[in-house]
């Protein structure tokens, strides 16, 4: 029987990224991350796999996606790693559950792990590559 632990590093990706990426006001925005990581109901409803997840990847993490400019990072390669860890980290998650097939995992893997495995060692000393293959996202 496989030992489900809830791990933080999600969490402290999600609080450090803004500073991480240059993003403006990088304070109001790693608030608002923890935030929604924090509040239960918002987090499952941002965040919980749904029929239009299965369509667009991207959808997983429209509400902190980095990359969009509406954060304005400074430092698009960051935000870059940042998005592809998490939808890594999802996705396996789900693969774990049985929510999705290993095609399908596989296919958000090879579309994201370029970005993913980018030599950025202060994203990797959070979340590298291998732990966004291994970890849960939320306490299951």
């Amino acid at each position: 029987m496989e030992t489900k632990v809830k791990t933080n590093q999600v969490k402290e990706l999600l609080k450090r990224a803004p500073y991480l990426c240059g993003c403006v006001e990088p304070e109001r925005v790693s608030h608002m991350f923890t935030l929604l990581y924090d509040t239960t109901a918002v987090g499952d409803s941002a965040f919980d796999r749904s029929k239009a997840d299965m369509t667009i990847v991207d959808n997983r993490i429209r509400l902190i996606d980095l990359t969009s400019p509406f954060f304005q990072a400074e430092k698009p390669e960051v935000a870059k790693k940042i998005k592809a860890l998490l939808i890594i980290c999802m996705w396996s998650g789900y693969f774990r559950k049985g929510y999705v097939s290993k095609e399908e995992l596989d296919s958000v893997i090879v579309a994201n792990k370029e970005a993913a495995q980018a030599p950025i060692p202060e994203v990797d000393a959070i979340m590298d590559y291998s732990a966004a293959l291994s970890i849960w996202w939320w306490l299951i």
